[in-house]
Parts: structure tokens; C-alpha cells; sequence
């Protein structure tokens, strides 16, 4: 079960599917007082790792988008140009 885990374990989908859960679990009033502020903390977590991921992986995107819009590399300009058949 996710819960057990640490949170930093979690992949993204995982960490969010828990998330969604004890979300839906407050809202419907399926957490008793004695257990509420640990599924705040939890959700806490989770919100924060899940929106980690999202920075990590738009800033890996960006990276790769940027690369390709910087055309070809040094070591690219070193080759001969290819003659046409």
C-alpha cells in the first residue's frame, strides 16, 4: 500500500492517486478527528513531492526543447556535408 511507504519513494501517478484519495476521504467525511491531521500531513507530503516531479520533469522538457532549437553542435559543423545521390 502507498501509505506505508515513504513518500519520496513514490512515483508521480502513485503519489497522486493517494493524494486524490484522502482528498475524497475528507471531503466525504471518512476521516475521524483522531486521524485527520496525519492524512493533512500526508497530503502535505504528497502535494509537494508530486509538484517536485512536475518542476523536474518541465525543466528536463524545457532542456530538451531548448536543444533542439539551437540547431546542430560544433561536432556537427566538424562533419562534411553530405552530397545529394
Amino acid at each position: 500500500m502507498a501509505a506505508d511507504r515513504p513518500v519520496e519513494e513514490l512515483g508521480f501517478e502513485e503519489a497522486r492517486a493517494e493524494l486524490e484519495a484522502i482528498v475524497a476521504a475528507i471531503d466525504h467525511g471518512d476521516v475521524d478527528l483522531d486521524t485527520l491531521s496525519a492524512k493533512v500531513a500526508r497530503a502535505g507530503a504528497l502535494l509537494a513531492h508530486c509538484r517536485a516531479r512536475i518542476t523536474a520533469t518541465r525543466a528536463q522538457v524545457e532542456d530538451l526543447v531548448a536543444s533542439f532549437d539551437e540547431g546542430p553542435s560544433e561536432k556537427d559543423d566538424a562533419r562534411p556535408a553530405e552530397e545529394p545521390f
